[in-house]
């Protein structure tokens, strides 16, 4: 948990400005809430210590967050102060906290623990249970009360770089599946819980960074349309508290997250805040107005005690009293909020009683003054005439607030006006004095009053005199009610005429009300009908919502403006008919308005998804959509694949199991498996073992006695030769002496002998040349024998290379090597991913092809001696070899394996979808690519980014998706790889080679 230092901030803050916010209430709130709870925590902690408990207390200490550092930010030096504060403005109060506990707790930590502690046994049991989150907890705590223990030191090193060894290896586990929460959470548990130097130690960590800010942007940009409507609902609930609280998070998603809102979204927050901001103004307005008024009360309380009971005050101490009163009063005024009339009723009791104590104080003190003086009153009689005076003066102030408390502004200034004039020497009476220069200010002020009415009321004389053209009945029924509030401010006297005169308008303006009120109902009415027939014709959801978008618009406007007149113009409010009439036309807009929103938002959300699974889930919504042009949606949304269907759609024409084989780099970059399995080691055996490819020679035989001509035929190993003179000629082994009609080729003993007799013509059969058969070299020339390590017990060579000899071999027949490519493939059968062979397309196409030459003929090792299988075979496989001689299989293998590395490297990116008239509506971060894949319905559809319009063979509402990286450029490079040392290779059909990506 963290530390409310920000929270202490705004309290230290607001006791050196003093002002009220709602930012500093909710600190208040959050302040006194963590104090109560440090309390409580305290308190149990207490209770503990008490029993003796040690051990549990520091558990329940150090639970999150550890008390004493809770309670080391909470006592931030002005608690008191803060305390003072919040009893003034009446805000929530925050406990004391028990200092004696807190002592006491850090005594118990001072102590230390020794060896024997429980906290030692705890730990060992944790680190036992391999729970490394309390083994980690438990040290750091062992730490805290031993610093010096350095096993405990280095037991917590271990454990953190355990920790971090673990986080950063459940993350690399997390970014290679596509669970972005998890990546997400496991990102910020990094930044949370390291510190910033092992941030940047791994590329696996800013990686998944990136992905937490955007899956927090995209989780954040889907939490404002719903905070909008809550702050919606909020402000027509008139609650503007929580108007301010949802502004403020929405706010600080914007902030925290980059997010751009639209033009509505903005214009909807900047109303709301607007509404929060003058709102709370008046609350603060309305707060510091109630702490006036009660310090007010609280003050008028005080006097009125004071005056009741004790001693009367005296001069000084009434005046300071009339002083403090006359200055709060003027204060309350200057908010002109309305203060009850029990309340007001006390105040002034309070100000007369004050007002009345300090007259009195004067009295006595000139009573007292009189007093003093009596004895000269016999030698003085000017002295007389001067109490006289007094009497006078007294009698006349006396009359002024007579005149003040009656309502009698006329009489009043008139009497002023004549002491000011007639009797000029009792004005040096202060309290004369200052009764006239109170009446004259009232009257001054009651004549202001009374000017402002009587201009008020002659424009509003004005104006009726027009029958109240340009104005509305609102605006004229407002002006009315000021010049009543004028008027009740005036006194009696000054307020008689303007009564009547006020009366004789508002009868006026009553009859106009009537008459507006009949002329905007006709009016209304016709507004209706065009409205609705608008609506009938136009809000269809058969029809494009761009096109009802358009007339929702226009009907909104004319609704809204019958419904501002309806809300605003109370006075001339519509018959009932046609406030029902304009509910209805209403309701119906609004749902129309609410389903194009929703389709329009759709659209928004579909266009911003990061992923193709994103589009997904966005695209299963459409079909909730009423409108009909987005029935497609359920047919594509069946249609579309996951992103590794997609590439492999793409790479391996549809082949997931060949892909993921690729993905996952089954074969490495050996392309063999590490160790052969039985089968492996019997064809092997059997083909390095074959008596037809061993040690077979071939020989020219002529035949000098039926005249058949010279013929092939085979041994095991080289004939025997033996001579008698030049007569005899003898060739002995196991020959094979093919006939046409053989269906095997077997090895038996054989002779052939050459007579000559007498010099004569020779006799008989002679092997005219002997040479060793070009296929005995095909198995070491392929160097099977060395596919495995000498014990047989792992690989060593990958069997594309192999593949790669055979197919350039071209001493060796035909079908001697068809046979070995068909022992191969068998090889490679059981696990052909671990070969490599989904890596070499071209290689599974010649496969495919030999298959189909050879047939259902079950071909053997031997068949390339005999003459049958010769005549029907020979010819096609001849052709079939001749034609990819120049095969690199191997090089192709690779090749593609870096191919296919490059492009999970990029991944797939969703750019964009194809609207339902087959316009691409793209997102901003689709700008840099160069071309965009479709759903076609054979397949991935490749079209230009400059593509403004899918083609036919596109699916309607496809996504747009595109490949971070040059295509074309990998082609390249591929292509180049492969005909480095050769030709380019005869390609097999296009529909088993070349998946969409590898066409240009």
């Amino acid at each position: 948990m963290k530390l409310p230092s920000d929270i202490i901030d705004i309290l230290r803050s607001t006791l050196q400005t003093g002002i009220v916010s709602s930012a500093v209430e909710n600190a208040a709130g959050a302040y006194a809430r963590l104090c109560t709870e440090a309390s409580t925590r305290l308190h149990r902690i207490s209770a503990m210590l008490e029993k003796g408990s040690d051990y549990q207390a520091i558990q329940a200490a150090e639970e999150e967050p550890p008390l004493l550092d809770l309670i080391a930010v909470l006592s931030f030096g002005s608690e008191k102060a803060w305390m003072d504060f919040c009893q003034a403005h009446q805000l929530p109060i925050a406990p004391k906290l028990d200092s004696k506990t807190v002592q006491a707790l850090d005594r118990l930590y001072a102590q230390g623990v020794t060896a024997n502690h429980p906290l030692y046994k705890d730990f060992r049991a944790a680190v036992l249970s391999r729970e490394d989150d309390k083994a980690l907890r438990i040290i750091r705590t062992i730490l805290r009360l031993n610093p010096g223990d350095e096993n405990a030191r280095s037991e917590l090193q271990r454990l953190e770089n355990k920790n971090w060894q673990d986080t950063l290896e459940l993350l690399r586990s997390a970014l290679k599946t596509d669970d972005e929460e998890r990546i997400a959470t496991l990102a910020e548990k990094i930044t949370a819980t390291f510190p910033p130097e092992k941030h940047t130690v791994s590329s696996e960590i800013a990686q998944a960074e990136g992905i937490r800010r955007a899956l927090r942007k995209r989780q954040a940009g889907e939490k404002v349309p719903a905070l909008l409507e809550e702050v919606e609902q909020h402000r027509q609930a008139s609650d503007w508290q929580a108007t301010k609280e949802t502004c403020e998070r929405l706010q600080e998603l914007i902030e925290a997250h980059g997010l751009e809102l639209t033009t509505g979204q903005k214009t909807e927050m900047e109303t709301a805040a607007a509404y929060a901001r003058r709102e709370s103004a008046a609350a603060e307005r309305q707060r510091a107005f109630n702490r006036t008024l009660n310090s007010f009360v609280s003050f008028a309380q005080e006097a009125g005690t004071r005056l009741m009971t004790g001693t009367q005050p005296g001069l000084g101490e009434a005046s300071k009293l009339d002083e403090n009163f006359i200055r709060r009063w003027r204060e309350l005024e200057s908010y002109a909020l309305p203060v009850s009339d029990d309340v007001l009723t006390k105040l002034r009791q309070t100000g007369q009683g004050i007002r009345t104590s300090l007259e009195r104080a004067q009295k006595g003190r000139r009573n007292r003054t009189l007093l003093s003086t009596a004895a000269l009153l016999t030698f003085l009689l000017g002295i007389g005439a001067l109490a006289w005076h007094g009497w006078q003066a007294r009698a006349y102030a006396l009359d002024l607030i007579s005149y003040r408390v009656r309502q009698l502004a006329g009489p009043a200034a008139k009497l002023s006006t004549s002491l000011k004039q007639d009797h000029p020497t009792l004005l040096h009476w202060p309290y004369l004095k200052t009764q006239i220069e109170e009446t004259e200010a009232w009257v001054g002020q009651s004549q202001g009053v009374a000017s402002h009415a009587d201009q008020t009321i002659s424009e509003l004389e004005k104006a009726a005199a027009q029958n109240f053209s340009g104005l509305q009945p609102a605006e004229v029924l407002k002006r009315l009610e000021a010049a009543r509030e004028l008027i009740g401010q005036l006194p009696g006297d000054l307020a008689v005429t303007a009564s009547q005169r006020l009366t004789t308008l508002k009868t006026k303006a009553e009859l106009m009300v009537v008459n507006l009120g009949e002329t905007r109902s006709t009016d209304a009415r016709r507004k209706l009908e065009t409205i609705a027939t608008m609506s009938k014709k136009e809000l269809s959801y058969e029809r494009p919502s761009a096109e009802v978008a358009t007339a929702v618009q226009t009907l909104d406007t004319q609704i809204a403006e019958l419904e501002s007149q309806a809300a605003t113009e109370t006075t001339t409010r519509l018959p009932a008919d046609l406030l029902a009439q304009l509910k209805s036309a209403r309701q119906r807009v609004d749902d129309f308005k609410a389903e194009v929103s929703n389709f329009a938002s759709l659209r928004e959300a579909t266009l911003a998804s990061a992923t193709l699974a994103d589009f997904g889930r966005e695209l299963g919504k459409w079909q909730s959509i009423r409108f009909v042009e987005a029935a497609p949606a359920a047919s594509t949304h069946t249609a579309l694949p996951t992103e590794e269907q997609f590439l492999a759609n793409l790479l391996t024409g549809g082949d997931l199991a060949t892909w993921k084989a690729g993905v996952e780099d089954v074969a490495g970059a050996r392309l063999h498996p590490d160790t052969p399995e039985e089968n492996d080691l019997k064809v092997l055996l059997s083909l390095r073992d074959d008596r037809s490819f061993n040690n077979v020679w071939e020989h020219i035989v002529q035949d000098h006695s039926t005249g058949r001509g010279r013929r092939s035929v085979w041994s095991i190993g080289q004939l025997s030769e033996s001579r008698v003179g030049d007569t005899q000629h003898r060739w002995n082994g196991k020959v094979y002496d093919a006939h046409p009609q053989d269906t095997g080729a077997a090895f038996v003993s054989g002779e052939y002998k050459r007579l000559v007799i007498g010099g004569g013509s020779a006799q008989g059969q002679s092997v005219v040349s002997s040479k060793p058969a070009a296929v005995s070299t095909l198995i070491q020339n392929l160097q099977i024998d060395r596919m495995t390590d000498a014990n047989g017990e792992r690989f060593e060579r990958n069997i594309l290379s192999v593949f790669d000899r055979l197919m350039a071999d071209t001493t060796s027949p035909a079908l001697a090597k068809a046979y070995v490519m068909l022992e191969l493939e068998r090889l490679t059968r059981d696990r052909p991913f671990a070969w490599g062979m989904h890596l070499a397309p071209t290689l599974r196409a010649d496969l495919m092809e030999l298959h189909r030459l050879v047939g259902a003929y079950p071909l053997r090792g031997e068949d390339w001696m005999i003459p049958k299988v010769r005549g029907s075979l020979g010819a096609s496989l001849e052709a079939f070899f001749q034609s990819r001689h120049d095969r690199t299989y191997e090089k192709e293998a690779q090749a593609r394996r870096v191919l296919i590395s490059q492009v999970v490297a990029g991944g797939v990116r969703f750019g964009g979808y194809v609207e339902v008239d087959r316009t691409l509506t793209l997102n901003t971060n689709s700008r840099s690519a160069k071309e965009f894949w479709l759903l076609g319905k054979a397949g991935p559809v490749l079209v230009p980014a400059a593509t403004k319009t899918a083609p036919a063979e596109a699916l309607p509402l496809s996504p747009v998706l595109y490949l971070p990286l040059d295509r074309e450029q990998l082609l390249s490079t591929y292509h180049s790889t492969l005909s480095s040392t050769a030709t380019a290779p005869a390609q097999a059909p296009s529909a088993v080679i070349e998946a969409p990506f590898m066409k240009p």
